[in-house]
Protein backbone atom coordinates (compact mmCIF):
# COMPACT_ATOMS: atom_id res chain seq x y z
CA UNK A 1 0.00 0.00 0.00
CA UNK A 2 2.78 2.22 0.77
CA UNK A 3 3.99 2.49 -2.92
CA UNK A 4 1.28 2.91 -4.39
CA UNK A 5 1.07 6.22 -2.40
CA UNK A 6 -2.75 6.69 -1.24
CA UNK A 7 -4.53 9.93 -0.77
CA UNK A 8 -7.60 8.46 1.57
CA UNK A 9 -8.07 4.56 2.58
CA UNK A 10 -11.85 3.94 3.91
CA UNK A 11 -11.86 0.92 6.08
CA UNK A 12 -14.94 -1.03 6.04
CA UNK A 13 -14.23 -3.61 8.49
CA UNK A 14 -13.91 -1.65 11.79
CA UNK A 15 -13.01 -4.74 14.35
CA UNK A 16 -14.57 -7.59 12.76
CA UNK A 17 -13.19 -10.76 11.65
CA UNK A 18 -10.05 -10.22 10.34
CA UNK A 19 -10.02 -6.78 10.42
CA UNK A 20 -6.53 -4.72 9.38
CA UNK A 21 -7.00 -1.74 11.45
CA UNK A 22 -3.58 -1.99 13.27
CA UNK A 23 -2.32 -1.37 9.63
CA UNK A 24 -4.37 2.03 9.59
CA UNK A 25 -2.98 2.88 12.84
CA UNK A 26 0.43 3.26 11.08
CA UNK A 27 -1.09 6.00 9.03
CA UNK A 28 -0.39 4.21 5.31
CA UNK A 29 -2.53 7.11 3.36
CA UNK A 30 -2.57 11.18 4.65
CA UNK A 31 -6.68 10.29 5.71
CA UNK A 32 -8.46 7.52 6.71
CA UNK A 33 -12.02 6.80 7.20
CA UNK A 34 -14.20 4.13 8.34
CA UNK A 35 -17.50 3.14 6.98
CA UNK A 36 -20.73 0.76 7.20
CA UNK A 37 -19.31 -1.75 9.98
CA UNK A 38 -19.80 0.05 12.85
CA UNK A 39 -20.88 3.86 13.93
CA UNK A 40 -18.96 4.13 16.89
CA UNK A 41 -15.58 5.42 17.91
CA UNK A 42 -13.03 2.96 17.24
CA UNK A 43 -10.38 4.30 19.60
CA UNK A 44 -7.47 6.76 18.84
CA UNK A 45 -5.51 4.36 19.09
CA UNK A 46 -6.30 3.18 15.37
CA UNK A 47 -4.93 6.38 13.54
CA UNK A 48 -8.55 6.79 11.64
CA UNK A 49 -9.53 10.46 11.47
CA UNK A 50 -13.18 10.49 10.49
CA UNK A 51 -16.38 7.75 10.62
CA UNK A 52 -18.81 8.25 8.09
CA UNK A 53 -22.04 7.89 9.47
CA UNK A 54 -25.24 9.62 9.99
CA UNK A 55 -26.93 12.21 12.48
CA UNK A 56 -29.03 8.95 14.13
CA UNK A 57 -26.83 6.54 14.21
CA UNK A 58 -23.77 8.91 15.71
CA UNK A 59 -25.65 11.91 17.09
CA UNK A 60 -23.52 15.17 16.82
CA UNK A 61 -23.72 16.22 20.20
CA UNK A 62 -21.87 13.38 20.97
CA UNK A 63 -18.66 13.95 19.03
CA UNK A 64 -17.22 14.49 22.11
CA UNK A 65 -17.07 11.00 22.88
CA UNK A 66 -15.40 9.70 19.36
CA UNK A 67 -11.34 9.92 18.99
CA UNK A 68 -12.85 10.36 14.79
CA UNK A 69 -14.25 12.91 13.56
CA UNK A 70 -18.05 12.29 12.11
CA UNK A 71 -18.28 12.77 8.37
CA UNK A 72 -22.43 13.03 8.02
CA UNK A 73 -24.03 11.85 5.36
CA UNK A 74 -28.40 12.08 4.97
CA UNK A 75 -29.90 9.45 6.97
CA UNK A 76 -29.80 6.27 6.43
CA UNK A 77 -25.95 6.30 5.62
CA UNK A 78 -25.88 2.66 5.52
CA UNK A 79 -26.54 1.65 1.65
CA UNK A 80 -28.44 -1.74 2.24
CA UNK A 81 -31.52 -2.77 0.98
CA UNK A 82 -33.13 -5.05 3.82
CA UNK A 83 -36.20 -5.64 1.68
CA UNK A 84 -33.76 -7.60 -0.72
CA UNK A 85 -33.17 -9.90 2.46
CA UNK A 86 -35.07 -9.66 5.33
CA UNK A 87 -38.61 -10.84 5.43
CA UNK A 88 -40.27 -7.47 7.11
CA UNK A 89 -43.37 -8.78 8.99
CA UNK A 90 -46.67 -6.27 8.59
CA UNK A 91 -47.26 -4.64 11.80
CA UNK A 92 -50.48 -6.90 12.63
CA UNK A 93 -49.16 -9.84 12.74
CA UNK A 94 -46.42 -9.38 14.85
CA UNK A 95 -46.49 -11.94 17.61
CA UNK A 96 -46.31 -8.84 20.35
CA UNK A 97 -49.11 -8.72 22.70
CA UNK A 98 -50.34 -5.26 23.57
CA UNK A 99 -50.50 -5.97 27.29
CA UNK A 100 -47.15 -6.99 27.35
CA UNK A 101 -44.90 -3.31 27.68
CA UNK A 102 -41.71 -4.97 27.22
CA UNK A 103 -40.31 -5.86 23.69
CA UNK A 104 -36.14 -6.64 23.75
CA UNK A 105 -34.50 -6.33 20.29
CA UNK A 106 -32.01 -7.92 18.89
CA UNK A 107 -31.80 -6.74 15.32
CA UNK A 108 -28.44 -7.84 13.60
CA UNK A 109 -27.95 -11.18 12.07
CA UNK A 110 -29.03 -13.92 14.73
CA UNK A 111 -25.31 -15.72 13.47
CA UNK A 112 -23.68 -12.86 15.30
CA UNK A 113 -25.58 -14.90 18.64
CA UNK A 114 -23.16 -16.95 20.55
CA UNK A 115 -24.71 -19.46 23.53
CA UNK A 116 -23.23 -16.34 25.78
CA UNK A 117 -24.74 -14.04 24.27
CA UNK A 118 -28.26 -15.62 23.58
CA UNK A 119 -28.09 -17.11 27.68
CA UNK A 120 -28.26 -13.57 29.01
CA UNK A 121 -31.24 -12.51 26.44
CA UNK A 122 -32.88 -15.65 28.13
CA UNK A 123 -31.99 -14.36 31.76
CA UNK A 124 -33.66 -10.97 30.93
CA UNK A 125 -36.35 -12.61 29.64
CA UNK A 126 -36.48 -14.69 33.03
CA UNK A 127 -36.23 -11.42 34.83
CA UNK A 128 -39.21 -10.32 32.84
CA UNK A 129 -41.91 -12.72 32.61
CA UNK A 130 -44.20 -10.96 30.55
CA UNK A 131 -42.08 -9.39 28.10
CA UNK A 132 -40.67 -11.07 24.54
CA UNK A 133 -37.45 -11.11 22.33
CA UNK A 134 -37.90 -9.82 18.92
CA UNK A 135 -35.10 -11.42 16.67
CA UNK A 136 -34.34 -10.17 12.71
CA UNK A 137 -35.82 -12.96 10.44
CA UNK A 138 -33.56 -15.76 9.81
CA UNK A 139 -34.04 -19.55 8.03
CA UNK A 140 -35.92 -22.33 9.63
CA UNK A 141 -33.13 -23.98 10.98
CA UNK A 142 -31.78 -21.24 13.27
CA UNK A 143 -35.23 -20.24 14.55
CA UNK A 144 -35.85 -24.09 15.40
CA UNK A 145 -32.06 -24.01 17.06
CA UNK A 146 -32.59 -20.71 19.22
CA UNK A 147 -36.52 -22.15 20.21
CA UNK A 148 -34.82 -25.50 21.50
CA UNK A 149 -32.19 -23.11 23.45
CA UNK A 150 -35.23 -21.13 25.10
CA UNK A 151 -36.80 -24.01 26.10
CA UNK A 152 -33.67 -26.10 27.62
CA UNK A 153 -33.75 -22.59 29.79
CA UNK A 154 -37.19 -22.49 30.90
CA UNK A 155 -38.26 -20.23 28.77
CA UNK A 156 -40.92 -20.36 26.27
CA UNK A 157 -39.81 -20.85 23.11
CA UNK A 158 -43.04 -18.15 21.40
CA UNK A 159 -41.71 -15.30 23.31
Amino acid sequence: VNALQPHVLIDVSGFSGDHRIKFLAHRPAPMSLTFCEYPGTLGAATGIDFIITDAIASPPEYQILYAEKLLLLPSPYLPNDYRATVQTPELATVPFPKDHPQVFCALHHVWKLDEQVFAIWMDLLRHAPESTLRLQECDIVAKEELRRFAEQRGIDPTR
